[in-house]
């Protein structure tokens, strides 16, 4: 993949974390990236339209787009540090990201059971666990709604939702580029954003992000002889490509009518995809007396990790010449069209579509010196189309 060297920019940290119940208050909502705070007040969309944070009948953290940028927050799991009582824990291969909130949640290796906090991102329901490794960037807001939530996200969230706005074109021109690098995994990130009107009517904004990392941990495990291991190729374990795209299309041909359409494309690629700090098991010899830990191994949580690869010889079925992997690929996106039928009555229609690949090769049991006992080869395919039609009022009390 052809990388591009970007600019360096500098994030303003700018904090902005919001979680309490509703009150009253009236608020507007501007256009464009920052719609969603205006005079301080926060602009959610809770009950699928935009009001203020204090009008909302729900438990709420919002995270503006600055808190996501002061935090650095990238993927899933850097919202945990924001969001009490969101914990975040990872599953074999298809199986994907765990999630409880507020200590519900779902623990299976069922790859096609639902999570009981399900994602949301621009309107697009997602509950199945691998989709929640789909990478953040240019996102607007980020929501996280606790406890149930099927009146307005459907019954497959009965712990609640996270539900990701990502950034719409403004009115005025906007390029962005920015490079990051990370010392420790040798982490290269870079980001640009075009966006801006196109005409009075129609706007549109490109978002592309490209990240590859060499991995934090240290893998210095060798092989034994004659056990069906391999010693790994590279000293550096879960070294991680991906690359993330977007596109968004807003069109308001009048006051009463908007259409927004958004598609993304991410693909993400992990040499190694396990715990490498699960690899010290009690025990050292069973069975038959082969040694699995590495004697050099410490089993002490740092940096060094020793979890050797697959001897194709031994695991004849075994891809990617017996190196462990775990390889995402995403298609997806929404189209949203508003139109106000009468005064303070809203008809929304939302289509949504999501075509996700899984695959993945494991040492099943993160062996160490001789070769494991058993392997974890499997493949996942999903596909959804979704149709969602609304229709919304906004009276106001008239006694």
């Amino acid at each position: 993949m052809r990388k591009a060297a970007l600019l360096a920019a500098a994030a303003v940290p700018v904090m902005g974390i919001w979680s309490m119940p509703a009150l009253a208050q009236d608020a507007a909502a501007t256009e464009g990236q920052g719609a969603y705070v205006e005079k301080g007040d926060i602009i959610v969309t809770a009950r699928k339209r935009q009001e203020s944070i204090l009008k909302v009948p729900v438990v709420e953290t919002v995270l503006t787009a600055e808190s996501l940028a002061a935090n650095n927050v990238t993927d899933i799991r850097g919202i945990t540090q924001q969001v009490a009582g969101l914990q975040i824990g990872g599953n074999v291969l298809t199986v994907g990201t765990q999630i409880a909130l507020r200590g519900v949640g779902t623990s299976s290796l069922d790859a096609g059971v639902d999570q009981s906090v399900s994602l949301n991102i621009d309107g697009l329901q997602l509950t199945q666990g691998a989709s929640y490794d789909v990478g953040m960037f240019d996102m607007a807001q980020v929501e996280v709604l606790k406890g149930p939530q099927a009146l307005f996200f459907g019954k497959n969230s009965p712990g609640g939702v996270i539900a990701i706005r990502t950034a719409d074109p403004g009115d005025q021109l906007e390029v962005t580029a920015n490079a990051i690098y990370g010392v420790e995994a040798q982490s290269k990130r870079g980001e640009l954003i075009y966006s801006g009107p196109l005409s009075d009517t129609v706007g549109i904004r490109l978002a592309g992000m490209y990240s590859d990392d060499n991995g934090y941990f240290f893998n210095k495990a060798t092989a034994l002889a004659g056990t069906g291991a391999k010693t790994p190729s590279s000293n550096r374990y879960n070294a991680t490509e991906e690359y993330i795209l977007r596109g968004t299309l807003v069109w308001k041909p009048s006051s009463d009518v908007s259409v927004r359409l958004k598609i993304n494309n991410t693909k993400r690629t992990v040499i190694g995809g396990g715990s490498p700090l699960g690899n010290c098991p009690d025990g050292n010899g069973a069975p038959l007396g082969i040694p699995f830990i590495n004697p050099n191994d410490n089993c002490k949580v740092d940096r060094t990790a020793y979890i050797v690869d697959l001897d194709p010889v031994a695991f004849p079925d075994s891809r990617n010449g017996g190196t462990p992997f775990l390889r995402y690929e995403t298609t997806f996106g929404t189209g949203e069209i508003n139109y106000d039928v009468a005064p303070e009555l809203t008809f929304t229609s939302t289509t949504g579509y999501f075509h996700h690949k899984v695959d993945g090769l494991l040492n099943g049991v993160n062996s160490g010196y001789a070769g494991p006992s058993l392997s974890s080869d499997n493949r996942f395919f999903r596909r959804d189309f979704t149709q969602e039609l609304r229709l919304q009022s906004d009276w106001q009390d008239r006694r």
